[in-house]
């Protein structure tokens, strides 16, 4: 705030007022986080199982910000070194296993209930849903998950575009190329052969889904929750799919 005082000759000086306006505000905020789990046995195989994954992720996902987790005892201070490494912004470790160790790295320590998603949770345990296909009943495309309007693209979507549906659908009629793009808030429906990226769910909408009529992607994911191609690579390679997520796991299946 501004007062404005008035000198005996008549001129005005500008004085702040901090009396009356907080000089700190704070305000929660729900932001889509990337929680990275390993699984690995040991230390050194919890290493590098953490630089394979970093090391499959395409450029566009390197400075996103993640939170780690593991199932072993592992020095978060070596996990630090891999994520500067590659460019990935730990904001701390899920309390558990790293917890010891996270404080000595100036990373925090999240209980699992802050981390629990609001979607329901997945209570398969036949190990990650991104290295099985889930066989479900084909079922309709439901409206636009984030209430919008849809778009729209006639044309193909060649390598280097980005097209992004904010607040509704994506539908692309044709391919989607190898190093383009497509991000929607709500589905995505692809026509064609799905080739580059596909982000469903932009603004964290867990229920948006992908479509498309021939699945050779460079990675999917919906509200946040991704899979890239070496990891996909199997007997839906080339077929019309569906990509939707399961609590926290993807799960693919045929539409045929």
């Amino acid at each position: 705030m501004r007062n404005n005082a008035q000198p005996s000759d008549g001129r005005q000086i500008a004085v702040n007022d901090t009396a009356s306006s907080p000089a700190t505000e704070v305000k929660g905020v729900m932001l889509p986080i990337t929680r990275v789990r390993m699984t690995a046995r040991g230390a050194s195989d919890t290493v590098a199982e953490f630089r394979a994954w970093a090391d499959a992720l395409p450029e566009a996902m390197r400075s996103m910000p993640i939170i780690l987790d593991a199932a072993h005892h592992t020095a978060c201070s070596s996990l630090l070194e891999v994520a500067r490494e590659y460019g990935l912004r730990v904001l701390g470790v899920a309390d558990g296993k790293l917890a010891p160790t996270a404080p000595a790295c100036g990373l925090a320590v999240l209980p699992e209930d802050a981390l629990m998603p609001t979607r329901a949770r997945s209570t398969s345990s036949d190990g990650p849903a991104s290295a099985r296909n889930v066989q479900e009943k084909t079922v309709a495309a439901p409206a636009s998950a984030a209430g919008g309007r849809s778009r729209v693209v006639q044309t193909p979507v060649r390598s280097g575009q980005q097209i992004y549906a904010e607040g509704g659908d994506l539908v692309v009629l044709g391919t989607v190329s190898p190093g383009a793009e497509v991000i929607a808030d709500g589905h995505i429906h692809i026509y064609g052969a799905l080739r580059g990226r596909a982000i469903a769910g932009a603004r964290g909408d867990a229920s948006a889904r992908i479509f498309c009529r021939r699945f050779e992607p460079e990675l999917v994911a919906c509200a946040g929750v991704y899979n890239v191609a070496d990891r996909m690579r199997g007997e839906l390679n080339g077929k019309p799919v569906q990509v939707w997520l399961d609590g926290d796991d993807l799960q693919f299946s045929s539409l045929d």
